[in-house]
Protein backbone atom coordinates (compact mmCIF):
# COMPACT_ATOMS: atom_id res chain seq x y z
CA UNK A 1 0.00 0.00 0.00
CA UNK A 2 1.07 3.20 -1.38
CA UNK A 3 1.23 6.00 1.28
CA UNK A 4 0.82 9.62 1.00
CA UNK A 5 3.71 11.55 2.16
CA UNK A 6 3.33 15.45 3.33
CA UNK A 7 6.10 17.89 2.74
CA UNK A 8 7.13 19.68 5.94
CA UNK A 9 6.25 22.94 4.34
CA UNK A 10 4.97 24.64 7.64
CA UNK A 11 7.15 24.69 10.83
CA UNK A 12 5.65 22.53 13.88
CA UNK A 13 4.71 26.12 15.27
CA UNK A 14 3.16 27.33 12.58
CA UNK A 15 0.85 24.58 12.34
CA UNK A 16 0.04 25.19 15.80
CA UNK A 17 -0.69 29.03 15.29
CA UNK A 18 -2.95 28.06 12.89
CA UNK A 19 -4.63 25.32 14.62
CA UNK A 20 -5.30 27.78 16.94
CA UNK A 21 -6.37 30.69 14.75
CA UNK A 22 -9.12 28.41 13.21
CA UNK A 23 -10.52 26.98 16.23
CA UNK A 24 -10.40 30.49 17.75
CA UNK A 25 -12.59 31.41 14.66
CA UNK A 26 -15.31 28.36 15.18
CA UNK A 27 -13.14 25.85 13.56
CA UNK A 28 -14.74 22.37 15.22
CA UNK A 29 -13.91 18.86 15.26
CA UNK A 30 -16.68 18.20 12.63
CA UNK A 31 -15.85 21.51 10.37
CA UNK A 32 -12.25 19.99 10.38
CA UNK A 33 -13.53 16.37 9.60
CA UNK A 34 -15.81 18.00 7.11
CA UNK A 35 -12.45 20.04 5.42
CA UNK A 36 -10.36 16.21 5.70
CA UNK A 37 -12.89 14.15 4.32
CA UNK A 38 -13.69 16.84 1.43
CA UNK A 39 -13.79 15.03 -2.34
CA UNK A 40 -10.72 15.85 -4.32
CA UNK A 41 -9.55 17.94 -1.94
CA UNK A 42 -12.28 21.22 -2.88
CA UNK A 43 -12.79 22.51 0.05
CA UNK A 44 -9.11 22.80 1.39
CA UNK A 45 -8.13 24.40 -1.75
CA UNK A 46 -11.33 26.61 -1.49
CA UNK A 47 -9.97 28.01 2.04
CA UNK A 48 -6.26 28.35 0.07
CA UNK A 49 -7.64 30.39 -2.56
CA UNK A 50 -9.86 32.62 -0.26
CA UNK A 51 -6.32 32.97 1.59
CA UNK A 52 -4.47 33.91 -1.34
CA UNK A 53 -7.52 36.24 -2.95
CA UNK A 54 -6.81 38.49 0.69
CA UNK A 55 -3.26 38.95 0.58
CA UNK A 56 -3.28 39.47 -3.11
CA UNK A 57 -5.94 42.29 -3.40
CA UNK A 58 -4.03 45.12 -2.21
CA UNK A 59 -6.63 47.68 -2.37
CA UNK A 60 -10.01 48.27 -3.56
CA UNK A 61 -11.04 51.92 -5.27
CA UNK A 62 -14.55 53.60 -6.65
CA UNK A 63 -13.62 54.66 -10.01
CA UNK A 64 -15.89 56.81 -11.30
CA UNK A 65 -15.62 56.09 -15.72
CA UNK A 66 -16.78 58.37 -18.38
CA UNK A 67 -16.88 55.58 -21.49
CA UNK A 68 -18.38 58.09 -23.83
CA UNK A 69 -15.32 60.57 -23.12
CA UNK A 70 -11.94 59.65 -26.00
CA UNK A 71 -8.74 58.61 -24.21
CA UNK A 72 -7.43 62.20 -25.51
CA UNK A 73 -9.63 63.40 -22.85
CA UNK A 74 -9.09 61.26 -20.21
CA UNK A 75 -5.50 61.60 -20.21
CA UNK A 76 -5.67 65.59 -20.89
CA UNK A 77 -7.64 65.48 -17.28
CA UNK A 78 -4.98 64.29 -15.07
CA UNK A 79 -1.78 66.08 -15.01
CA UNK A 80 0.63 63.12 -15.71
CA UNK A 81 4.66 64.37 -15.41
CA UNK A 82 5.08 62.90 -18.68
CA UNK A 83 3.30 61.42 -21.86
CA UNK A 84 4.71 58.20 -23.22
CA UNK A 85 4.89 59.79 -27.42
CA UNK A 86 3.48 56.71 -28.41
CA UNK A 87 0.28 57.78 -26.91
CA UNK A 88 -0.58 58.62 -30.38
CA UNK A 89 -3.77 59.91 -32.02
CA UNK A 90 -5.21 57.13 -33.52
CA UNK A 91 -4.81 55.80 -29.84
CA UNK A 92 -6.50 58.79 -28.19
CA UNK A 93 -9.65 58.35 -30.61
CA UNK A 94 -10.46 55.07 -29.08
CA UNK A 95 -13.32 54.02 -28.72
CA UNK A 96 -14.30 50.99 -26.16
CA UNK A 97 -17.55 48.70 -26.08
CA UNK A 98 -19.31 50.42 -23.43
CA UNK A 99 -21.15 53.99 -23.12
CA UNK A 100 -22.27 56.53 -20.57
CA UNK A 101 -20.91 56.91 -16.99
CA UNK A 102 -20.46 54.27 -14.29
CA UNK A 103 -18.95 53.30 -10.99
CA UNK A 104 -16.32 50.29 -11.47
CA UNK A 105 -15.03 48.87 -8.59
CA UNK A 106 -11.08 48.54 -9.13
CA UNK A 107 -9.19 46.17 -7.26
CA UNK A 108 -5.07 46.42 -7.40
CA UNK A 109 -3.45 43.23 -7.25
CA UNK A 110 0.02 42.77 -5.87
CA UNK A 111 1.74 39.10 -6.02
CA UNK A 112 4.37 40.46 -4.36
CA UNK A 113 7.40 38.39 -6.61
CA UNK A 114 8.85 38.50 -10.71
CA UNK A 115 5.75 37.05 -12.91
CA UNK A 116 5.08 36.79 -16.09
CA UNK A 117 1.89 38.75 -17.96
CA UNK A 118 0.47 35.29 -18.72
CA UNK A 119 0.59 34.32 -15.30
CA UNK A 120 -1.14 37.31 -14.00
CA UNK A 121 -4.14 37.00 -16.53
CA UNK A 122 -4.54 33.31 -15.57
CA UNK A 123 -4.75 34.15 -12.13
CA UNK A 124 -7.04 37.10 -12.54
CA UNK A 125 -9.55 34.59 -13.97
CA UNK A 126 -9.26 32.20 -11.59
CA UNK A 127 -10.10 34.96 -8.55
CA UNK A 128 -13.01 36.25 -11.00
CA UNK A 129 -11.21 39.45 -12.36
CA UNK A 130 -10.41 40.88 -15.70
CA UNK A 131 -7.97 43.63 -16.42
CA UNK A 132 -8.99 46.70 -16.89
CA UNK A 133 -9.32 48.57 -20.25
CA UNK A 134 -7.66 51.76 -20.89
CA UNK A 135 -9.91 54.13 -20.17
CA UNK A 136 -10.69 52.70 -17.07
CA UNK A 137 -6.82 52.59 -16.27
CA UNK A 138 -7.35 56.57 -16.85
CA UNK A 139 -9.93 57.00 -14.80
CA UNK A 140 -7.91 55.28 -11.87
CA UNK A 141 -5.20 57.73 -12.37
CA UNK A 142 -7.34 60.53 -11.46
CA UNK A 143 -7.18 59.39 -7.90
CA UNK A 144 -4.76 60.89 -5.59
CA UNK A 145 -5.13 58.22 -2.98
CA UNK A 146 -3.67 55.58 -5.90
CA UNK A 147 0.23 56.02 -4.47
CA UNK A 148 1.84 54.58 -2.46
CA UNK A 149 5.72 54.08 -1.04
CA UNK A 150 6.17 50.65 -2.40
CA UNK A 151 4.42 51.09 -5.56
CA UNK A 152 6.53 51.35 -8.94
CA UNK A 153 3.64 51.49 -11.12
CA UNK A 154 0.05 50.46 -12.09
CA UNK A 155 -0.67 47.97 -15.06
CA UNK A 156 -3.59 47.67 -17.38
CA UNK A 157 -3.76 44.48 -18.82
CA UNK A 158 -6.89 44.95 -20.90
CA UNK A 159 -6.07 47.48 -23.54
CA UNK A 160 -3.01 46.43 -25.69
CA UNK A 161 -1.39 48.49 -28.82
CA UNK A 162 0.95 48.22 -31.67
CA UNK A 163 3.75 50.70 -31.47
CA UNK A 164 3.94 52.81 -34.77
CA UNK A 165 7.79 52.21 -34.82
CA UNK A 166 6.98 48.22 -36.66
CA UNK A 167 7.97 46.70 -33.43
CA UNK A 168 6.08 43.81 -33.35
CA UNK A 169 5.65 43.47 -29.64
CA UNK A 170 1.98 44.14 -27.61
CA UNK A 171 2.26 47.21 -25.43
CA UNK A 172 0.06 47.89 -22.27
CA UNK A 173 -0.60 51.33 -20.58
CA UNK A 174 1.02 51.37 -17.27
CA UNK A 175 0.84 54.24 -14.53
CA UNK A 176 4.25 54.93 -13.45
CA UNK A 177 5.44 56.37 -10.74
CA UNK A 178 8.37 58.99 -10.88
CA UNK A 179 9.26 60.15 -7.58
CA UNK A 180 5.52 60.12 -6.31
CA UNK A 181 4.53 62.04 -9.74
CA UNK A 182 2.32 59.90 -12.38
CA UNK A 183 3.71 58.92 -15.48
CA UNK A 184 1.81 57.56 -18.65
CA UNK A 185 3.87 54.96 -20.16
CA UNK A 186 3.68 52.17 -22.72
CA UNK A 187 4.84 49.38 -21.97
CA UNK A 188 6.19 45.71 -23.66
CA UNK A 189 3.26 43.16 -22.46
CA UNK A 190 5.10 40.14 -23.14
CA UNK A 191 8.66 41.29 -23.22
CA UNK A 192 9.71 40.48 -19.62
CA UNK A 193 9.05 39.69 -16.05
CA UNK A 194 6.76 42.48 -13.88
CA UNK A 195 8.67 43.30 -10.81
CA UNK A 196 7.60 42.15 -7.28
CA UNK A 197 6.51 46.02 -7.02
CA UNK A 198 4.03 46.55 -9.93
CA UNK A 199 0.49 46.32 -8.83
CA UNK A 200 -2.18 45.38 -11.90
CA UNK A 201 -6.20 47.24 -12.12
CA UNK A 202 -8.64 44.43 -12.45
CA UNK A 203 -12.40 44.58 -12.42
CA UNK A 204 -14.88 41.67 -11.31
CA UNK A 205 -16.47 40.08 -14.33
CA UNK A 206 -19.90 39.61 -13.54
Amino acid sequence: MKKNIVSQRLSVHQQHELLLVLEKAGLSDHLAQAVIQSPDNALAERIVRIVQESSTIFKTLTVLVDYQKSVFELVEAVKYSWIDPEFNLPLYSLKGPNSGKRAVLVRLLRFGRLIATDVVLGEMREMGFRPVTIKELLALGSLSQIATPQMSGIVGLGTTFLPETGMREKLVATIYLCRGKPELRLMGAYEGMWGKDWFFAAVEVK
